[in-house]
């Protein structure tokens, strides 16, 4: 089995994408300034964004040590 373990970043924009739906749901309760939930927006939408380089990043590192150690390491 091959293990791929979470990133940071994909760490961050899960706990981001949560901290947004609950102030959404909190905006739906009682007043939320709007900056906040537009900061929210972007910085979901940023680490969005940073995360999914980070992983392709990292996948393109794993796939290539894999091909390596397919081929002995050429």
């Amino acid at each position: 089995m091959r293990r791929f373990p979470p990133s940071v970043l994909g760490k961050a924009t899960t706990f981001m994408h949560v901290l947004t739906v609950c102030v959404v749901l909190l905006a739906n309760l009682v007043e939320v300034p709007g900056h906040v939930t537009t900061a929210c927006f972007y910085t979901s939408f940023a680490l969005v964004i940073l995360s999914g380089f980070n992983y392709l990043y990292r996948a393109s590192r794993f796939i290539e040590a894999a091909r390596q150690a397919r081929n002995g390491g050429d």
